[in-house]
């Protein structure tokens, strides 16, 4: 009791302490005005000139004051609004993250189905939310084992010929609960029918199919410099897998525009941007004239970029990004739905190193921070 009552008292004594601490103001000190400060950097600098020392251009050519204002918000509407409203600079979504969080997606890069399907699972079961597999340069190209070249099988990820491979590769993969994130290079059509059929063997509604299995035929020959079909082949595709996809699975996305290609061969972010909606028309303008309007082509898209290591550059990317789309869909005649872009992203392999892995692990987690304040998906 005795023990208690001491520590009771200590209690009583520390919440006196407390509330004899005054309120931190901050009137003691003056707000300095922009000709103040700049006046004791000069001196600071000892002579170097202020506006070669203090104002930095970036790579995209931008120039970034060493500080700003109040003064310099005047004029600007866009960060006035909400996020789900308008020009979705804030967001597409008005509820943000709060009922749907950000889609967790690591890749998975093993090199047979079976050992991809323990490793999608074993992902899985740690946090992420969607398959994510990283199909080899053989089965992108749309070659099987047995006539691709040796060097293209098995490098990069995992080599799919025939339907048993994807059987194997999806083996008790809740396809229902989780999304799948599979990019098939420049056509996706046999890799979506193989999942069709592996769907109907084990049951799963096609209806609750969710996520991407895409193609990018254009980033496909910006990668490599030339496709094994014409172009208009890779389009005619893209059309029959948006149709089949809005008949039969109208919540995946078939069609990606994927900035990696250009992001990795050192493009600046308003390069990458415009490439990025330069791509997206092209395909818009192809599924118009196959048939296909503009609000079921955004339905099927879903949009890819690497995020670098510039911290608030790649948040103004990603915002930038929302607002051109919603323009370029609203005067095509896009609906308000169809403005609404869906971007996931990567931390850049273009900015990591080989030496330390621990730098690595910091520019990895700067890199996702702008990409959740960016606003991805």
């Amino acid at each position: 009791m005795e023990q208690d009552k001491t520590l009771g008292e200590e209690i009583r004594q520390e919440e006196q302490q407390e509330q004899d601490i005054p309120a931190v103001t901050f009137d003691e000190f003056e707000i300095p005005s922009y000709e103040e400060w700049k006046e004791a950097v000069v001196a600071l600098l000892k002579g170097k000139p202020f506006e070669k020392s203090m104002f930095t251009k970036t790579y995209e050519g931008i120039t970034l004051n060493p500080i700003y204002r109040m003064e310099d918000l005047e004029g600007l509407t866009h960060n006035k609004t909400y996020p789900g409203m308008e020009s979705n600079l804030r967001g597409a979504n008005a509820s943000g993250y709060i009922h749907k969080p950000w889609t967790i997606a690591q890749e998975c890069d093993a090199k047979t189905p079976s050992e991809a399907n323990e490793m999608v699972k074993y992902e899985l079961l740690k946090g992420s939310t969607a398959a994510s597999v990283v199909l080899d340069t053989a089965t992108r190209k749309g070659y099987d084992v047995d006539t691709a070249n040796k060097e293209e099988i098995a490098d990069i990820g995992v080599s799919l010929s025939t339907l048993s491979d994807v059987n194997k590769l999806l083996d008790d993969v809740d396809l229902e609960k989780f999304e799948i994130d599979i990019y098939a290079g420049a056509s996706n059509i046999a890799l979506l029918s193989a999942v069709a059929v592996v769907c109907e063997q084990k049951k799963l509604s096609l209806k609750k199919l969710h996520g991407a299995i895409t193609a990018d035929p254009i980033g496909e020959l910006a990668l490599d410099g030339k496709l094994t079909r014409p172009l208009d082949e890779y389009y005619d595709e893209m059309a029959h897998s948006i149709c089949w996809a809005e008949k039969f699975a109208p919540e995946l996305k078939t069609v990606v525009v994927n900035t990696d290609v250009y992001h990795n061969g050192g493009a600046n972010d308003i390069q990458e941007v415009a490439y990025a909606m330069n791509e997206a028309v092209t395909y818009m303008k192809s599924m118009e004239r196959r048939g296909i309007d503009v609000n079921t082509f955004c339905r099927h898209l879903r949009f890819h970029f690497s995020i670098g290591a510039n911290f608030f550059m790649e948040i103004a990317k990603l915002r930038s990004v929302k607002m051109i789309w919603a323009q370029i869909v609203k005067n095509c005649g896009g609906d308000d739905i169809a403005q609404k872009i869906n971007i996931y992203v990567s931390t850049s392999s273009f900015c990591q190193t080989v030496y330390d892995p621990y730098v690595n692990l910091l520019r990895a987690a700067t890199q996702s921070f702008s990409a959740v304040v960016g606003g991805m998906d």
